[in-house]
């Protein structure tokens, strides 16, 4: 204190960066797996602030904070479709990259880069997969889970009608989320791709959503519900399925590679496995999800905040984050580690699946207008599967919507 005035030596307040998108528990994990640890080598506070709700839910909220130019938060955890949309409002983190950070599988770089700029980093990825009872499997004579479409369909009849005939009413072969939502989305771009319908709109802007393939995708699906799929999954979303599945009411179930460990702690040990998503004529097609680290263009610890960021997204914090928390990593080196596939064998399905069968949503090239996109898409398919109208006229319909959203002389969309 000095003593000729009385007042105290000021002290230098802390630096303070503020992360958005994360909620109360997966902060406190994150916090714990990774932000304490580099708080107490930098000095850095961090400012956690929850969001809760469904990333369509969040985006809103993003904009106004965009619009506002809000200098707080610094960084923000983005689901994996949103690059397209708001990429303007985030730094390019191309001049902080180092050898490592370029080490992320490379789709998921490709997918986070808008207009050569490398807009965020990926934190943790989620993949489609298809879930199955091994111990049914083995009950009814299978060796190895479906290869293909036709394979799932004919194991979940045989599956469902021996449990039924075994006084199980209520069960069915296969579950999945076939509500008027994103969910459906990512559902039915699976199967679209397989059966090589394209991405009902491709990276150079072009509507191919009205196909023969894609119609043969959903009119095979269609066919699924009220046979081995019960009619309700036209309401369900992930945890209506999943529900379904760990009461035991469902031999096979498609859901994201992040339920694993929640059905594992959940069900009979020895009964849950996961494996590749089937196979159409053309081949697999696993969506792929997940959250990235990006860093406000208006922030004022831009520096401070990518270097956050790249110690976040590094390959020692995601597989200790594999290990503690089951999140899996976006480095394929990781995805081989004997000591992860211990403890995460979904990482084992995706060292199997080769990249080509990662697919995107169609957000990077619509931008803003991902969510009318996908809006249009799965109400357009959710009224096939419901038997409204027939797959055909359903797809013509979204197209010439899609085409109207683009507002290109072309009916193209432009990045």
């Amino acid at each position: 204190m000095c003593g000729a005035c009385g007042v105290p030596p000021k002290t230098r307040t802390p630096l303070k960066i503020s992360i958005l998108g994360l909620g109360l528990e997966a902060g406190e994990h994150l916090r714990e797996d990774a932000l304490a640890e580099y708080g107490a080598k930098t000095g850095i506070d961090f400012d956690l602030v929850p969001t809760p709700g469904s990333a369509a839910e969040q985006l809103p909220l993003v904009f106004d904070l965009f619009r506002m130019r809000s200098t707080s938060p610094d960084v923000f955890v983005i689901d994996g479709s949103w690059p397209g949309s708001i990429h303007e409002h985030l730094v390019d983190l191309t001049p902080y990259l180092n050898d490592e950070s370029r080490r992320h599988a490379k789709p998921l770089l490709e997918n986070n880069t808008i207009q050569n700029r490398v807009v965020a980093l990926p934190l943790y990825m989620n993949g489609g997969m298809l879930f199955y009872r091994s111990d049914l499997l083995k009950k009814y004579g299978y060796s190895a889970p479906p290869a293909t479409w036709k394979e799932l369909t004919d194991m979940s009849q045989r599956i469902q009608r021996g449990e039924r005939n075994a006084g199980k009413s209520s069960f069915w072969g296969f579950v999945w989320q076939g509500a008027e939502y994103e969910g459906l989305s990512c559902n039915a771009l699976e199967w679209q791709v397989s059966f090589g319908g394209g991405h009902v709109v491709e990276n150079d802007g072009s509507i191919t959503i009205d196909n023969g393939r894609a119609e043969e995708a959903i009119r095979t699906a269609t066919q699924w519900v009220g046979s081995i799929t019960p009619k309700s999954v036209l309401a369900y979303t992930e945890g209506d399925s999943a529900s379904v599945f760990r009461s035991g009411n469902a031999a096979f179930m498609r859901h994201w590679s992040s339920a694993y460990q929640g059905l594992q702690d959940a069900m009979k040990p020895g009964t849950v496995a996961v494996t590749l998503i089937p196979a159409g004529p053309a081949g697999r097609a696993h969506v792929i999800g997940g959250f990235q680290l990006a860093v406000s263009q208006y922030s004022a610890h831009k520096r401070e905040a990518a270097e956050l960021v790249l110690y976040l997204t590094g390959i020692d914090v995601q597989k200790r984050r594999a290990l503690r928390r089951g999140y899996l990593p976006t480095y394929p080196e990781l995805h081989r580690s004997t000591e992860l596939l211990s403890v995460l064998p979904q990482a084992q399905v995706f060292a199997e699946a080769q990249p080509d069968t990662w697919v995107f949503r169609p957000a990077s090239i619509t931008g803003r207008k991902y969510s009318e996109v996908s809006e249009l898409y799965y109400k357009a398919v959710h009224r096939a599967l419901s038997g409204h109208v027939p797959a055909k006229q359903a797809l013509q319909e979204a197209a010439q919507k899609l085409s109207l959203l683009a507002s290109n002389p072309a009916g193209k969309f432009q990045q």
